[in-house]
């Protein structure tokens, strides 16, 4: 029961990290006015809103106008229940965890990267993780990539400085080249060579390297 609570709160900030992604871009308040469908702007009713269970009884459309819910929602409610219960076992790595799906599709989306968002997902790992002067040293360089045209975007280095709170450097160093492999694939394989989206790499080789951290250990234990 206690999981099932767990995963079931997980969603519902699923979909709250939803209506962020969504409104922010458009310069819409996420704390002010109801959730309504972006087709005909109907408020949506109480049930309308269950996370997963009622996009799955509405068949995915909304029942007024017929517009498609995008599916990605159902998907990305059950992502981060599945990071709400992993805080269960490593309440840090959960939390990262869940701002990484959260970035990883606003980067997707929007080619963007919502500097609140992470602030606010960043302040709540520091009131958990001691605070340390060497995990400055990213944060530096992240500001630094915002001054300077480097070749990896600022966004993508407050993401290793959050993810430097929660796991330790050998793994940043896993999580890079994991990223590396993959972003070059997929550079590789899209039709029209253009910019990637990289955090949802990053976010791909964190999930990778904590799935596979056993594994890893003694690989690398001298």
């Amino acid at each position: 029961m206690e999981a099932f609570l767990v995963f079931f709160f997980g969603a519902a900030m699923g979909s709250f990290l939803a209506l962020v992604i969504e409104r922010l871009p458009i310069g819409e308040s996420i704390v002010v006015g109801r959730s309504h469908c972006t087709g005909c702007g109907k408020l949506l009713r109480c049930w309308e809103m269950v996370p997963i269970l009622s996009q799955i009884a509405l068949g995915s459309k909304c029942k007024r106008c017929g517009v498609q819910i995008p599916i990605w929602y159902a998907f990305f409610e059950a992502a981060i229940g599945v990071c709400a219960l992993w805080t269960l076992s490593n309440l840090t790595e959960g939390i990262l965890l869940a701002m990484s799906l959260t970035l990883s599709i606003f980067d997707q989306r929007e080619h963007a990267f919502p500097f609140s968002v992470w602030a606010i997902f960043t302040l709540i790992l520091f009131c958990i993780v001691p605070f340390s002067l060497s995990d400055l040293t990213i944060l530096a360089f992240a500001l630094l990539a915002s001054l300077k045209n480097l070749r990896i975007g600022a966004g993508d280095i407050l993401w290793l400085y959050s993810a430097s709170l929660v796991v330790t450097q050998l793994e940043i160093v896993l999580i890079l080249q994991f990223a590396a492999i993959g972003g070059i694939i997929h550079y590789l394989l899209q039709k029209e060579k253009g910019e990637i989206a990289f955090i949802p790499h990053l976010t791909g080789a964190l999930g990778l390297l904590l799935l596979t951290r056993p594994v890893w250990a003694q690989i690398l234990t001298p």
